[in-house]
């Protein structure tokens, strides 16, 4: 047998299975995917609110056509209801297990292409949080930069980005690794963004 061949042929093999630039948990059915907010957590006109809508349109810039939109729920947020939905959780609740966001998928299994696809994904913040947020794009406020607060606009990137069915990333450069830490800076100004690598 050729050595030579098998070498070239394995080292083909495990290239592909490592050249993807994310990792993916997941994915939609469909191209796009409406998380509706809580209106006691975001009501219309709060800056909250306003921090959320923004993360959403910087989120949709990537290059893929997978959109996301930010609804209005139309009544109580709950897990594996059937609706993709948001809202702030108080410090402590067992739903948030520890984290400051967290992002819960389900996933349905389609017999007849033999394919899963997520069905719902639900994020949840904690306030207040163990290691509190700013809408705030002063740089001076930030953690990476000696800040007392942590981007809420990052920590929403970072969950709806698994929403939209990302994993987590340790060897990109993207929001799905530490997202505290990935800004784009100008003068005084520090703003989330997904990455080249999202």
């Amino acid at each position: 047998m050729n050595t030579k061949a098998v070498a070239s042929f394995m080292a083909v093999i495990l290239g592909c299975a490592c050249a993807s630039a994310y990792d993916l948990n997941g994915r939609w059915e469909g191209n796009s995917l409406t998380i509706r907010r809580s209106t006691v957590s975001f009501p219309t006109g709060n800056g909250w609110t306003n921090a959320y809508a923004d993360a959403i349109n910087k989120f949709n810039r990537n290059p893929s056509r997978f959109q996301l939109a930010l609804g209005v729920d139309s009544g109580g947020v709950a897990l594996n209801n059937g609706q993709s939905e948001t809202c702030f959780l108080a410090s402590g609740d067992s739903t948030l297990s520890g984290a400051s966001g967290i992002c819960y998928t389900w996933y349905r299994f389609d017999i007849w292409d033999w394919e899963s696809y997520i069905d719902e994904a639900d994020v949840f913040y904690e306030t207040p949080s163990t290691y509190p947020f700013t809408t705030s794009t002063n740089k001076a406020n930030l953690w990476p930069y000696y800040g007392p607060y942590r981007s809420f606009q990052g920590t929403v990137l970072h969950e709806v980005g698994h929403a939209a069915g990302l994993g987590h990333t340790g060897n990109t450069y993207s929001i799905m690794g530490r997202e505290y830490e990935h800004l784009s800076t100008n003068s005084n100004t520090a703003k989330a963004y997904l990455g080249e690598d999202a």
